[in-house]
């Protein structure tokens, strides 16, 4: 399933009541890229924002770059690794790349508020963390130009069918190449931010 042929729902369900914006469907980001052929039956939220809610400040560059909490569930059997892709869809294709987090044990239900910079952070077990647009190891909070309109950050979680042959510091490509015909499903998250 992708972001183009998930009709009404999707743009019922991108309909922000808030500002009464409609957001535009995405082909360009990572789950529709390799999960196009696959359901997109993975659920995902945040403690700290709601679906096409205002991200925290904090979680921005303009703060501290915290990366938020992410809880998932309704992760398939014979899954043997998560993979969490945050991508700015309003940058353009390719889009810049917030966040990349590869081969999350399959019994981790998130990640937790503030995971730190670097290659492979302990408290996830199996992770290892992609190097975002920006040249870093790890989350690199949003940072749109102040005074513009809310751009739109999409969490992707992946689940797939084998560990991936990554090392830490991969790049996009190396992800979206690596996971090709490995997706069970995914879900995704969209947050909110402007300054």
């Amino acid at each position: 399933m992708s972001y183009t042929n998930q009709g009404d729902d999707m743009r019922k369900m991108t309909n922000d009541t808030t500002t009464g914006e409609t957001h535009v469907n995405r082909d360009h980001l990572a789950g529709s890229k390799v999960g196009s052929d696959v359901p997109a039956e993975i659920r995902v939220i945040s403690g700290d924002f709601r679906a096409f809610g205002l991200m925290p400040y904090e979680s921005s560059a303009y703060g501290n770059s915290e990366s938020p909490a992410l809880t998932w569930s309704s992760i398939p059997d014979g899954t043997h690794s998560i993979a969490v892709i945050m991508e700015d869809a309003d940058s353009g294709n390719p889009p810049i790349v917030h966040w990349m987090v590869a081969n999350i044990a399959p019994a981790e239900q998130g990640l937790p508020f503030m995971v730190p910079e670097g290659q492979s952070p302990k408290q996830i077990k199996g992770a290892i963390q992609g190097i975002t647009t920006n040249g870093q190891v790890g989350y690199f909070g949003p940072r749109p130009p102040a005074g513009g309109k809310a751009c739109e950050y999409h969490f992707q979680v992946i689940a797939l069918d084998t560990e991936l042959p990554l090392r830490a510091g991969f790049g996009r490509n190396d992800l979206l190449s690596a996971m090709k015909g490995h997706v069970l499903s995914w879900g995704v998250l969209v947050g909110m931010f402007r300054r």
